[in-house]
């Protein structure tokens, strides 16, 4: 932090690091619909889960998972995993 109080811009690294990271859970999203798709909810579920743990703010995967766990029949899981996603769009 400087003398005036703000905080420096991020190093190259950083952005280059924030990159790979946007990469990594649009591959992962697109990989869980793949999955999905496949009717291979159960590995939808964890791509999924691995997605929101690297990503906790991506309402979208919350959704996602969300549907995921109501095709599976996991209603209390889905409406549980529905609230954090709402409360996130917020």
């Amino acid at each position: 932090v400087s003398s005036t109080g703000f905080q420096p811009l991020k190093s190259a690294e950083d952005n280059a690091h924030d990159c790979v990271h946007r990469r990594d859970a649009d591959a992962l999203a697109a990989l869980a619909a793949e999955e999905r798709l496949a009717g291979r909810l159960d590995d939808a579920a964890e791509t999924l889960e691995v997605l929101t743990s690297l990503d906790p703010w991506n309402g979208a995967a919350w959704l996602d998972l969300a549907r995921v766990y109501r095709e599976r029949g996991e209603r209390s899981r889905a409406e549980v995993v529905t609230l954090v996603a709402t409360e996130m769009q917020r």
